[in-house]
């Protein structure tokens, strides 16, 4: 007999026939909605077809979430599948986005399928991570997304088609991440300010409420990001929402590394600079004093 997780395991590799032939030896074969799970992830068309043909609809809900896995998936058959049950392409999950971030939530995303879902219609800004004065802390735009899984390529695509590039911050995530190619294509293709302020304080970097690009690139110790938003004109002396500018950012950031406090007992926006997460803030210290001391 087969038992349940041999059968979903099967679901993910194996032909129709064969996960039919393993369910009908299962005394308690999992989910149907499980089984679709599966098949929409890993590009199992013909499973798809066949549970979406045999399953009672309510078995299978939420179904939206069958179509942001398929996304996950990278399948354009699978996410077809699903939209031809009637959903729409600009289904938007409160945590994890939509089809255009489940398609970049991980490395390795196709060209060629981003520009499929975006010729299908799927939305570039949708409200919950899009704000005029900054962005939804709790929803990274899909902007963000194409920075830190992506390629210049891909965010070209997005911007294209019409996605906000300060509103996203996406630039202060490239900063964050030390992407310097998406930072130049945001910068030199896209016009991203430079100095632009981040609205709010964003779950996903480190920096606090106001910080510039700059700032961020500090939080994420990125020496050759800084580097080059110095070069395109940032401003050194920026003052974030407490007061602290770049340099004084990461002297206070390297005070913290170097008191030893233990993880736990820093705030959680303060927690990656326990343990060396990045390394430590002594190399973007220097950088900054000797740019500092630099003539104008």
């Amino acid at each position: 007999m087969s038992t349940p997780d041999e059968i979903l395991q099967a679901c993910a590799s194996q032909p129709l026939e064969t996960v039919l032939s393993l369910l009908s030896t299962c005394p308690n074969p999992p989910q149907a909605r499980e089984m679709a799970s599966q098949a929409v992830r890993h590009d199992r068309l013909p499973l798809l077809q066949h549970i979406l043909a045999n399953t009672p609809r309510e078995s299978l809900e939420p179904t939206g979430m069958l179509l942001l896995d398929a996304a996950s998936g990278r399948s354009p058959a699978c996410v077809q599948a699903m939209l031809d049950t009637g959903l729409s392409i600009n289904l938007n999950d409160d945590r994890t986005g939509g089809v255009l971030h489940r398609a970049l939530g991980g490395v390795g995303c196709p060209e060629s399928f981003i520009a499929w879902l975006l010729e299908r219609g799927a939305a570039v800004n949708h409200p919950g991570d899009y704000d005029p004065d900054g962005f939804n802390p709790d929803q990274v735009h899909c902007m963000c997304n194409g920075v830190s899984h992506g390629t210049v390529p891909i965010l070209r695509l997005l911007v294209a088609a019409g996605a906000h590039v300060d509103g996203s911050r996406a630039l202060h995530y490239a900063a964050w991440c030390d992407r310097l190619e998406a930072a130049r294509f945001l910068v030199e293709e896209c016009g991203a300010a430079v100095d632009a302020p981040a609205g709010v304080r964003g779950w996903y970097w480190r920096g606090d409420v106001g910080s510039t690009p700059l700032h961020v690139a500090v939080a994420g110790n990125s020496v050759r990001v800084a580097e080059y938003l110095l070069e395109k004109g940032a401003d050194l002396e920026a003052k974030n929402a407490a007061g602290r500018t770049p340099l004084q950012d990461a002297g206070y950031f390297l005070g913290i590394e170097t008191a030893g406090t233990k993880r736990m007992d820093l705030p959680w926006d303060l927690r990656f600079l326990a343990g060396g997460y990045e390394g430590g803030h002594q190399e973007i210290v220097n950088f900054l004093k000797q740019r500092e001391s630099q003539p104008a």
